[in-house]
């Protein structure tokens, strides 16, 4: 029988997507809004990556049991690794000759990547610190941690069956290895506050999920949204002692409560959607994409000297993000996908 997907947090996904979209959108062109701003407003969007490490974790938590049972890292990895560095490769490959066709064709100025920028983003190595690379399709940083941090979750799992600990004990360390690289800022080989973002994030959704599943009582679980109220009248307010806090103060009084009742109050309520659930699966594509599509922009601005620093624009912006979002996971993901089973089956 099909496993049904939660439909509550493809709606997270949507909106997180589309408030990456928006972050870029504004970066890439200068463009500032008058009331609501999602670049250099006192909310910082860019830190909605750290609600996609907070979903991931929540989703491998149940890959645990089989890890246990002796299931070997080529199990468990190559599953994620088709998911993601297929696609990824495809977008930097594109992204590189856009990159080219802008600053060389159109420009007339000479192309900053080499060889050695473009194999080490597509297959996910750019934010590990262990040669020193360009980005190419910067956004995707999130994946070349995410990848990192899969890594580390199946061997947190086999080291505590090996020292017949709980689980939870070796995911805490792991969130203290990220609190502490990112608070000193370390910046090495496998240890830089990108790879800190994602411990810290990855491994809280990870003991979130475990608390969902063991915690039955729901009484007063709607008291934990009282988190999210409180962190944003602190943006306002006291956005200076947000700021403190950077990523960590994000991920445990927004994301955490935010997910939590997702997963374990609202996802009861809503009905299955095909429409939502759709556009849950197709937000991996916009995430992708949207750099590349950000660098087409730009080729369009130079070739007919348009005006994008408006809100018409970035709304369509957005809706064709969508749309090549919605094409890529039918085009692409699932093609490439069927290829994998097909060899598999062979």
């Amino acid at each position: 029988m099909k496993k049904k997907r939660n439909i509550t947090l493809d709606i997270v996904r949507v909106a997180a997507a589309t408030l990456i979209v928006l972050h870029h959108y504004q970066q890439g062109t200068g463009m500032v809004l008058q009331h609501i701003n999602f670049y250099g407003g006192k909310f910082e969007v860019g830190y909605v990556v750290e609600l996609f490490f907070v979903i991931s974790g929540l989703l491998v938590y149940k890959n645990m049991e089989e890890i246990k049972k002796n299931k070997t890292l080529k199990e468990f990895f190559e599953k994620k690794f088709f998911r993601i560095v297929p696609l990824m490769a495809i977008s930097v490959i594109v992204e590189a000759f856009l990159r080219w066709w802008h600053v060389v064709v159109i420009k007339g100025e000479q192309f900053g990547y080499g060889l050695l920028d473009i194999i080490a983003n597509a297959f996910g190595l750019q934010q590990l610190g262990i040669f020193t690379v360009k980005a190419i399709n910067q956004p995707t940083w999130y994946l070349s941690v995410l990848l990192f941090c899969y890594i580390v979750f199946y061997y947190g799992v086999r080291i505590s069956k090996r020292l017949e600990i709980s689980c939870n004990y070796i995911f805490i360390i792991f969130v203290f290895c990220g609190a502490i690289i990112g608070t000193y800022q370390w910046n090495t080989a496998l240890i830089n506050v990108s790879i800190g973002r994602g411990l810290f994030s990855f491994f809280l959704g990870v003991i979130l999920a475990d608390f969902a599943e063991r915690h039955t009582e729901k009484r007063f679980e709607w008291l934990i949204l009282v988190f999210p109220l409180v962190f944003l009248s602190l943006i306002k307010w006291k956005n200076e002692f947000i700021n403190s806090g950077t990523f960590f103060f994000y991920t445990l009084f927004l994301w955490l409560p935010i997910v939590y009742v997702s997963v374990k109050l609202v996802s009861l309520t809503i009905a299955e959607n095909k429409i939502v659930s759709v556009l849950g699966v197709s937000s991996f594509g916009v995430y992708v994409w949207n750099e590349p599509l950000c660098v087409v922009r730009n080729i369009v601005v130079a070739y007919l000297n348009i005006d994008v620093c408006n809100i018409n624009a970035m709304i369509i912006f957005t809706i064709l993000n969508w749309g090549v979002g919605v094409i890529s996971y039918y085009l692409i993901e699932k093609t490439i996908n069927g290829y994998i089973q097909k060899l598999k089956g062979n």
